[in-house]
């Protein structure tokens, strides 16, 4: 089998999926909106504030849970961020899967799964 020729199979295959298409399209769609550009970035701060929070302390503060509640209002009102953060996180699955997939052909068991 030649590997060179399998891999560009792949890349063919993983560009032209669904999943990938519809996150590609959605992505340049945000990309060229700097509001919603801004909404993403500050849900994402705000999601690792969270993360810092529970790691430091074990729990998330209650400031910190005020913030994502508001962003969360906020971008339960923007169809194109929510379906940004929805596509992001079937992109994420899929990578996981790869990468999984990879670790095992190759003998590799980082992550545990």
């Amino acid at each position: 089998m030649n590997l060179d020729k399998s891999l560009k199979e792949f890349t063919d295959d993983l560009k032209n999926d669904e999943r990938v298409k519809a996150y590609r399209e959605i992505a340049n769609k945000i990309e060229n909106d700097e509001a919603k550009k801004k909404m993403i970035q500050d849900f994402r701060q705000i999601q690792f504030e969270a993360y810092k929070d529970k790691m430091d302390n074990n729990e998330v503060s209650e400031n910190t849970k005020k913030k994502l509640e508001n962003l969360v209002g906020i971008i339960s009102l923007n169809p194109d961020v929510q379906d940004f953060l929805k596509k992001e996180e079937e992109f994420s699955i899929l990578f996981d899967t790869i990468m999984n997939s990879i670790n095992q052909a190759i003998g590799i068991d980082i992550i545990g799964s």
